[in-house]
């Protein structure tokens, strides 16, 4: 359990860790920020699908239109919407990404991840400052970096976090964390998950700790800030590794489906070329010639 001080009794639904009381859960739910909910878009084996997960699903359905109507009827407040400064940064910092080879895709605006987004371009030190959200393995513990610059050194960054702050909080941080503290940072492996897998079929890229944020970035794909997983070296099997077959294999489906997309315009416009010619011919038998 998280208290490490009984037997473990219940299971989150939310994240799976095994706490053993009320307090032990509401420990778990402020060190985690857990809600305590199953996340109902994960991934569910046939064989674990019952009538309680269909009616779950069913009720996920319903919440999903009522939440699409609800958009359709309103359209985003002005503290929503992106203004014209934040346009322009976005702009910037597309721009200035594709220049160190990171490929890094916006959602649309109102979406959480979205808003939380405080990457940004420096002009005058011509630097990324990227947010980094770190979650650490086995603890579900996760911490932030509003505004990383691209130059420092992963372990730098990993290192102020088992620091954790001063004070009262510093204390419980560091005790959340202290598995990770004992092992050492040259012993944790840093993953980033492949923004091109499906997502019951994950996988990932090992980070080297000793480079920079720019140079384990580039390359890569970036759904507006990257998530860094940390890792205990005795869970690093849970974290599959993106292969470059795996590359080749996501271009081919890729290129297939494009093929496919072409097959069906192609066969849409021969449909209509023909639906003219039919016309045409109703039109020429069905015309009188003139007395």
């Amino acid at each position: 359990s998280i208290c490490e001080k009984k037997a473990a009794k219940y299971r989150c639904p939310g994240c799976e860790q095994t706490t053993c009381s009320l307090d032990c859960i509401k420990l778990h739910k402020i060190n985690t920020k857990c809600s305590g909910k199953r996340d109902r878009t994960s991934f569910l084996n046939m064989n674990e699908f019952d009538d309680t997960k269909l009616v779950s699903d069913y009720r996920f359905l319903e919440d999903v239109n009522e939440t699409k109507q609800a958009a359709k009827r309103s359209k985003p407040s002005q503290a929503i919407s992106d203004s014209a400064s934040k346009r322009t940064n976005w702009q910037r910092l597309k721009t200035e990404a594709l220049g160190r080879g990171v490929e890094w895709l916006m959602q649309a605006e109102g979406m959480e991840k979205r808003r939380m987004n405080t990457s940004f371009f420096m002009p005058k030190k011509q630097s990324v400052m990227w947010r980094v959200r770190w979650v650490f393995a086995s603890v579900n513990i996760e911490c932030i970096d509003a505004r990383a610059p691209e130059s420092q050194l992963l372990i730098t960054l990993l290192s102020r976090h088992l620091e954790g702050p001063s004070g009262s909080d510093g204390v419980l941080h560091r005790h959340s964390l202290r598995k990770f503290k004992l092992e050492g940072t040259d012993t944790c492996h840093i993953f980033l998950e492949s923004a091109r897998c499906p997502g019951n079929s994950k996988k990932y890229f090992e980070l080297d700790l000793q480079q920079t944020l720019a140079s384990q970035l580039s390359g890569k794909v970036i759904i507006e800030f990257p998530t860094f997983h940390v890792v205990l070296p005795k869970d690093k099997s849970a974290f599959p590794l993106f292969l470059s077959s795996d590359k080749t294999e996501l271009q081919e489906e890729s290129e297939k489906e494009e093929s496919e997309e072409e097959t069906e315009e192609s066969e849409e416009e021969s449909e209509d070329d023909l639906e003219e010619e039919d016309s045409e011919i109703v039109l020429a038998v069905g015309h009188e010639p003139s007395k």
